[in-house]
């Protein structure tokens, strides 16, 4: 089978759908002839880079038994290439932000809902990366067939040889006698840092640290960046020494933490319009055999299967949290055990090379 893969979002820009997009396509390059056509230079370059996609794959869908499309945002170069070619297979993948964004109010979301949500009724199949996202799509009434196929992880995130003065380098304290939690992620009102520092971190023993590592957004979907508003609650609360804020970090940094806090948390609230579709961080840290607790929410039960890669708890409740949080960190034989069995139970389902051959039946089976 000869699939064209689009994708608007590929390294070396770094974030999830980045990330998402490159191991889907090197997954499929092992089990299919998979030809990438990708936008390396990030979203200054999308209009361009949009122009280009539709004449490119309107030149060569020929060549192509099927188009995959990397996210919704791309549906309008679709529906272009559904009315030239009307019996060329076209699947799109959708996240959630795809669909919310479109639901809000306005002149972007308009126009977005109008070239978007109209062309996603063209393809053959929809692509739903959590059950979640494949509701909100029945939500604004998409009948387009969709299957459910979760975003993967590659297992490169794993490296136990790290230690604690590993760690001390990277968040430039000592984390000796410490509790670390680690809340990775973008700096948005969705990820909920903002509620932890005011509603939990407060309430929790004195030697937990919470280290909040992610990527400041300037607008993306929807989303505002939430930094200085984090900035401000630690302030208020001189938690300076209890709460440290990092930006833009690294890879290998990331692995870093991944491998040596305590603690993984995803404390995701309720946010209008900008939704968790997945939360494939999750998988990143639980790969390392690290517990993590997740809110219970939108796509994230999609990743964290309860007790068996993780636990959810209800989201904006402290108390449920201060009380998850404070027994697992208080276990240090429990936590490792919970975190070993983690990473085999994610290894096991969660693998790019397993949702790769997924995304091939489902071609095929068009």
């Amino acid at each position: 089978m000869k699939v064209l893969f689009i994708s608007r979002s590929y390294p070396p820009m770094q974030g999830g759908i980045e990330n998402q997009n490159f191991f889907l396509a090197e997954s499929l390059r092992l089990i299919v002839d998979c030809t990438v056509v990708a936008n390396r230079r990030g979203k200054r370059y999308l209009f361009f880079f949009l122009l280009v996609a539709t004449v490119r794959s309107m030149v060569s869908a020929w060549r192509y038994d099927a188009v995959l499309l990397g996210d919704a945002v791309l549906a309008p170069v679709g529906g272009i290439l559904k009315i030239c070619y009307p019996s060329k297979k076209v699947v799109c993948i959708v996240h959630g932000l795809d669909v919310t964004f479109g639901i809000g109010t306005g002149f972007i979301p308009t126009i977005y809902r109008l070239f978007v949500f109209s062309s996603l009724g063209r393809f053959n199949t929809l692509i739903a990366v959590s059950s979640y996202t494949q509701s909100l799509l029945q939500h604004i009434g998409i009948q387009t067939p969709t299957t459910v196929i979760p975003n993967g992880i590659s297992d490169t995130y794993y490296v136990p040889q790290y230690t604690r003065n590993d760690l001390e380098q990277v968040i430039g304290v000592s984390p000796a006698g410490k509790q670390v939690l680690l809340l990775p992620g973008r700096y948005v009102k969705r990820k909920g840092a903002a509620w932890f520092i005011e509603n939990v971190l407060p309430y929790l023993p004195e030697d937990f640290i919470l280290v909040c590592a992610g990527a400041r957004p300037k607008y993306t979907m929807g989303d505002h960046d939430e930094y200085e508003i984090c900035k401000k609650r630690i302030e208020e609360r001189s938690f300076q020494n209890r709460a440290l804020l990092l930006s833009d970090v690294t890879t290998e940094h990331l692995r870093i933490l991944y491998n040596t806090v305590d603690l993984v948390i995803m404390p995701n609230i309720h946010i209008k319009d900008s939704v968790e579709g997945f939360g494939l961080v999750a998988l990143e840290a639980a790969s390392c055999a690290r517990v993590i607790i997740a809110s219970d929410i939108e796509g994230i039960p999609d990743a964290i299967h309860h007790m068996r890669n993780g636990l959810l708890v209800p989201p904006e409740q402290p108390e449920a949290w201060i009380q998850v949080v404070t027994q697992f960190a208080s276990d240090t034989r429990g936590r490792n055990e919970f975190g070993e069995a983690a990473r085999h139970y994610t290894l096991s389902n969660f693998l790019w090379q397993q949702c790769a051959q997924r995304y091939r039946d489902t071609l095929y089976g068009i």
